[in-house]
């Protein structure tokens, strides 16, 4: 920052002095003794930090050719903004007034109440105080004479600053700062510090342990216990690594069972396909695709049996840690992993006792089918997609006849129960009318009795008509029916016939041929 101009209105000699010819470098002003090179230094000390009052005892450089106490200063900054710097003692108590001149648009909002002038001249001063300026920066020939004005603390920490190469920021600042930070980490006597806080805890923490130190007995019954549960760690781990290691071999086999069936199934239809001179139409399409399903199904054993592989070298590399920290937490996780094992060993063995059962009711249905039926005949059985097909077009057609055989039983229940309540009918009728003819009145009767003796004959003899005809009706429903019968049964027959086999070996196979061939798959067959 440097002063390009000076204007002054009246401060002591000088009045309407306006000096502009400010050098870029350094401003020496000349002249002999009471020129008033004073009075320009006194003038620039009074613009930029306030006049001396009247009863400060110093010479006020009060104006001696008339005009209005004060003046101005136009500073610039090393951005080249410029601002003026007016103070006028008859205005706002000698307040300073600061106006931007360069660059315009940096124009100033309103004071407040000249506040806001002074905060904005320290600024533009870099927070450099009225005497750090006088002795340092713009001091007399008798300020030169005193060294005392150099022990003060404000200049002392100034001089030193420049002197570290801090920048702009005063060491008292900093120093301020550093004490305020020290207060805010410790305090003697104080609670909220952190270093207080910290010694606060750490006294706690002393105590507590001084009482767990008066505590010998307790304390080595808790690292006896301890050991213990160390020991039992060891040993549940150990268990419930053979039961992983069980439970993941198992499910292993079970994931890989299905592909090793049709592996299986696949290379028994290789070894017994019989040698041809031609395949038939389309066999070397079929082939090939036997041959890519083989690959398939020998690439995906060969992928669980290296995943099976990693698991076991992972699991070898695992180093279980056995020192405890929160025994509690351990002891109820490894309770848990109990139970789990557990649960998992009762489903094996539910899983095994299923098996067993199947087992046995394959065993039973092989039986009944006859002594020439095995688990390799039953393996040979054809079980293609065509042949499901018709085995399931003819569980339908047996199904549809054994309901329509039972709905025609119904209906000759009922037919048949209709004739008897109509065969009692006709005979209640027909005694009824050999009662009427028994009791036909005489002749000497009177003739009205007759009449009516008569109409009730006939229409009893009508209702017997009736009922006669009824009963024939009966006999053809009955006759209808029995046909219908007769021809479900034929077809039950011709289905039999179809297959070549018994009808209740039919039935059983549909259950075999849909329900899947393993020991597992049995779930699904109906005996009927």
């Amino acid at each position: 920052m440097r002063i390009t101009e000076l204007a002054i209105q009246g401060f002591g000699l000088f009045h309407d002095l306006v000096i502009r010819d400010f050098s870029p470098g350094i401003t020496v002003f000349v002249g002999p003794n009471e020129a008033g090179k004073s009075t320009l230094m006194a003038f620039i000390r009074g613009i930029l930090f306030g006049f001396d009052g009247r009863r400060a005892g110093h010479n006020r450089y009060e104006p001696l050719g008339g005009g209005r106490y004060g003046g101005s200063l136009v500073l610039e900054l090393p951005d080249g903004a410029r601002y003026r710097v007016e103070r006028m003692e008859s205005e706002a108590r000698g307040r300073a007034k600061v106006v931007a001149l360069f660059p315009f648009q940096r124009g100033l909002p309103e004071p407040n109440n000249g506040l806001h002038d002074d905060e904005l001249l320290q600024r533009l001063l870099y927070g450099t105080s009225k005497r750090l300026f006088q002795n340092v920066f713009a001091f007399s020939l008798s300020e030169l004479e005193r060294l005392d004005t150099l022990q003060s603390e404000e200049i002392t920490n100034h001089i030193y600053t420049i002197g570290m190469g801090t920048g702009l920021t005063p060491i008292g600042v900093v120093q301020a700062a550093l004490e305020q930070e020290q207060a805010q980490l410790f305090k003697p006597g104080g609670k909220k510090p952190i270093i207080n806080q910290l010694l606060h805890k750490l006294e706690q923490t002393s105590n507590l342990i001084r009482e767990l130190q008066a505590l010998p007995d307790e304390y080595q019954a808790l690292q006896a216990r301890l050991k213990g549960l160390d020991q039992e760690i060891v040993h549940y781990q150990e268990q419930l690594d053979l039961l992983t290691g069980q439970v993941d071999r198992l499910e292993s086999l079970l994931r890989a069972r299905e592909e090793w069936e049709q592996l299986q199934i696949v290379r028994r239809e290789l070894r017994e396909h019989p040698t041809v001179e031609h395949f038939p139409a389309g066999g070397v399409e079929r082939l090939e695709q036997l041959e890519r399903a083989l690959a398939a199904v020998e690439n995906r054993l060969d992928s669980t049996r290296r995943a099976i592989k990693k698991i076991a070298e992972r699991k070898a590399e695992l180093q279980p840690a056995f020192r405890v920290l929160t025994m509690q937490a351990e002891i109820e996780a490894l309770e848990e992993l109990r139970v789990q094992s557990k649960g998992q060993l009762d489903t094996l063995n539910d899983l095994r006792t299923r098996a067993a059962f199947r087992r046995k009711v394959l065993d039973e249905i092989l039986g009944r089918l006859g002594a020439a039926w095995d688990d390799a005949r039953l393996e040979r059985f054809d079980a293609s997609i065509p042949v499901r097909e018709q085995v399931r077009s003819l569980r339908d057609r047996l199904d549809r006849c054994r309901q329509a055989l039972v709905e025609a039983q119904r209906e000759e229940q009922a037919v048949v129960r209709t004739k008897q309540e109509k065969e009692g009918e006709l005979e209640r009728l027909q005694e009824r009318i050999e009662q009427l003819v028994s009791t036909t009145p005489k002749a000497k009767a009177p003739l009205s009795e007759r009449e009516q003796a008569i109409r009730h004959w006939f229409q009893l003899h009508h209702r017997l008509e009736l009922t006669k005809q009824h009963h024939r009706d009966l006999q053809e429903q009955l006759r209808v029916l029995e046909e219908r019968i007769s021809a479900h049964v034929r077809e039950i027959h011709l289905t039999q016939a179809q297959k070549g086999i018994p009808v209740w070996v039919l039935l059983i196979l549909v259950g075999l041929v849909i329900a899947p061939a393993g020991v597992l798959g049995l779930s699904s067959l109906h005996v009927l």
